[in-house]
C-alpha cells in the first residue's frame, strides 16, 4: 500500500478569512513579505485588516536614505492605495515621527472608507500634530490612541458614539465636552503636564469625572488635579483595580482647598480608603459608599467636618467610634449600613455611638448599628441629652424586635428639641409571629416623664397596627403638645378590616395637642 505524502503547502489552502487572521498576527514587515509567493498570497496581504507602522516595519537599505517626514508618504500611503479590504486597526507609531503633512494625506486617506475601529497615532518628537476634520468622520471607532496631538474637534462633531477606550497622552484639546458624546466609554488614560492641559480642565476638573459614568479603568498623571478643587464626586460601577485611585486621592489629599468629596463604588465592589485620604483636613462634606476605612492611629480630626454619610462601608466599631470622636463638629450623620460592613468587638456600647454626635441636627440610619452597638443593656436615658436634633430618620425598623423599639424610644425621649420623626418600617411578613412577651414589653407609663414641645410631624410607613405600633403613636400623642401631624402609611399586605380597626383604636387615642391630625 502507497504512503499518501501531503502537500508541503498546507497553508495556503486555509480559508481567506483564517490566513487574514494569521498574518494579522505577524510583525508587517514578515506579512508583506509573504506577497512574493504567488498570486493569491499577493491578494491576502491587500487585504489585511490590522495595518500597525512602527520602527520594524521601516528598517533595512531601502528605508536607510528615506527621511523619517517622508517615510509616511512613500511607503505607507502607497500601501493605503493598493488596499483593498476593511481597514480595522491601524497604527503609526515610530520613535522619530514627526508633524507633517503626510500624516495628514494619510488620515484623509482612512476616512474615505472610515472602516476603522482601532486607531493609533504617536508622535513623538516636534511641536503636536492638529488632526484634520476629516480625522473626526471616523465613527466607527472603538479604541482611539493619541499622542501629541491637537484635538480640535469641528462644531458640527458629535462625539465617537462606539468608543470604549480612549488615551490621550499630551494631546491639546480645546472641547472636554467631547466625552459626554463618547456614552460607552469605560476606559480613560489621560496623561498630560502643563502645556497641554493649562486652560482645558483647570477647576472645572470635576467636570471630567461626570463625564465618565460608565469608566471602569483610569490612568491619569497628577497635572490635571493640581489645579484648586472644591468640590469632587465619582461613581465608579465596577472597580477593576485600585493604585489609579489612589494616586488621585493622594493628589487630592495635598490640595487644602477640596471641601466636598464623595466616592460611591457600585455593587460588589470594595474599595479600601489609602492612608492619604486622611490627610484631607478642610472636608466639610463626606460621602462614602463601598469602601473600607481603617483609620491611621495618628489620625487626628475632620475638624471642619459638618456632614457624614456612610452607606455600607466597612469599619470596625471601634474605628467608627474613633472617626466619630475625631469629627466634633458633625451636624448631618447618616449610616445606611447591614451587617456584613461592621466587623470587630462586639463589647462597644450602644450609648457610646450617640455620645460622639453632640452638635447632630439631622441623623438618618438604619436599625443595623442598633443591633450591633446594643450588646448591653439598652438605658432609658443617655448621660447627655441630643439637645441639637432636629430630623431622626430610621429605615429598616421592625418594633416586633424589643431591642429597636427601645432604641427609638431612646432617642426620641432625649431629644427634647426634635422636630420631625419619619420611621421606615419593615415590610409585614406572616411568618413572623410576635410574642405576648414582646407585645408587652413597652409600658408608655416608663416614658411619662418625656415631653416633646417642639415635634410638629411624625411619619411612619409600612404601618401594620400591631401592639407596640399602637402604643408608640399612642405615646407620641399624649407628650407632643405641638403636634400638626401623625401620617401612617398602612403595609400593602393588611387587610381593610385590619385597617379599620386600627384607625378607630387611633382616633380615640388623647392627643397633648388639639391641633394634631391623624392621616392614613
Amino acid at each position: 500500500m502507497e504512503i499518501q505524502k501531503l502537500p508541503l503547502d498546507r497553508i495556503s489552502s486555509f480559508p481567506p478569512n483564517i490566513i487574514q487572521t494569521i498574518l494579522s498576527l505577524m510583525p508587517m514587515r514578515d506579512a508583506f513579505r509573504t506577497s512574493i509567493l504567488s498570486q493569491n498570497w499577493r491578494d491576502y496581504c491587500l487585504n489585511i485588516p490590522k495595518l500597525v507602522f512602527d520602527d520594524a516595519v521601516f528598517q533595512g537599505p531601502t528605508c536607510q536614505n528615506t527621511s523619517i517626514r517622508f517615510k509616511p508618504l512613500y511607503i505607507i500611503y502607497p500601501i493605503l492605495l493598493l488596499h483593498q479590504g476593511p481597514i480595522l486597526d491601524f497604527s503609526l507609531c515610530m520613535s522619530q515621527l514627526k508633524s507633517s503633512c503626510e500624516i495628514d494625506q494619510i488620515i484623509l486617506s482612512l476616512s474615505r472608507n472610515p472602516t476603522v475601529k482601532k486607531l493609533t497615532l504617536c508622535i513623538r518628537t516636534g511641536d503636536d500634530h492638529k488632526l484634520l476634520p476629516a480625522f473626526f468622520k471616523l465613527q466607527q471607532l472603538t479604541v482611539l490612541k493619541l499622542q501629541n496631538c491637537a484635538f480640535q474637534p469641528p462644531v458640527t462633531f458629535k462625539g465617537f458614539s462606539r468608543l470604549v477606550s480612549l488615551s490621550f497622552n499630551n494631546v491639546s484639546i480645546t472641547a472636554k465636552s467631547f466625552l459626554s458624546s463618547c456614552p460607552q466609554l469605560n476606559d480613560f488614560t489621560l496623561i498630560g503636564d502643563e502645556n497641554h492641559l493649562l486652560g482645558c480642565w483647570n477647576s472645572d476638573f470635576v467636570e471630567l469625572f461626570e463625564c465618565l459614568p460608565l469608566v471602569e479603568n483610569l490612568c491619569m498623571s497628577w497635572y490635571p488635579i493640581k489645579c484648586p478643587v472644591l468640590e469632587f464626586s465619582l461613581y465608579i460601577p465596577e472597580l477593576k483595580g485600585g493604585c489609579e485611585f489612589d494616586q488621585m486621592i493622594l493628589h487630592l489629599s495635598r490640595s487644602k482647598a477640596l471641601e466636598k468629596f464623595t466616592l460611591r463604588m457600585g455593587s460588589g465592589n470594595r474599595y479600601t480608603l489609602p492612608s492619604s485620604f486622611f490627610s484631607m483636613q478642610s472636608l466639610t462634606y463626606l460621602k462614602l459608599q463601598r469602601c473600607t476605612i481603617h483609620p491611621s492611629t495618628t489620625f487626628s480630626a475632620f475638624g471642619r467636618l459638618t456632614s457624614l454619610c456612610f452607606n455600607n462601608v466597612y469599619i470596625s466599631k471601634s474605628a467608627l467610634l474613633q472617626f466619630l470622636s475625631c469629627c466634633p463638629v458633625i451636624k448631618n450623620f447618616t449610616p445606611i449600613e447591614d451587617d456584613t460592613y461592621f466587623s470587630g468587638e462586639v463589647s462597644s456600647k450602644f450609648v457610646d455611638l450617640f455620645q460622639r454626635l453632640p452638635l447632630v441636627e439631622h441623623l438618618h440610619m438604619s436599625c443595623c448599628p442598633v443591633k450591633l452597638f446594643a450588646s448591653d443593656v439598652i438605658p432609658m436615658k443617655f448621660a447627655n441629652l441630643i439637645v441639637c436634633l432636629n430630623v431622626l430618620r430610621l429605615v429598616g425598623l421592625s418594633f416586633a424586635e424589643k431591642d429597636e423599639l427601645r432604641f427609638v424610644l431612646l432617642l426620641i425621649s432625649n431629644s427634647p428639641n426634635i422636630k420631625k420623626i419619619k420611621l421606615e418600617m419593615h415590610s409585614y411578613n406572616r411568618k413572623n409571629v410576635v410574642s405576648q412577651i414582646d407585645m408587652d414589653s413597652f409600658d408608655p407609663l416608663d416614658y411619662s416623664y418625656t415631653s416633646l414641645e417642639h415635634l410638629r410631624v411624625l411619619k411612619m410607613t409600612e404601618f401594620t397596627g400591631m401592639k407596640p405600633e399602637m402604643d408608640f403613636v399612642k405615646l407620641i400623642l399624649a407628650m407632643s403638645p405641638m403636634l400638626q401631624k401623625v401620617r401612617l402609611e398602612f403595609d400593602t399586605m393588611i387587610d381593610l378590616q385590619k385597617k379599620i380597626v386600627s384607625l378607630e383604636g387611633l382616633l380615640e387615642l388623647p392627643r397633648a395637642s388639639s391641633r394634631a391630625k391623624i392621616v392614613c
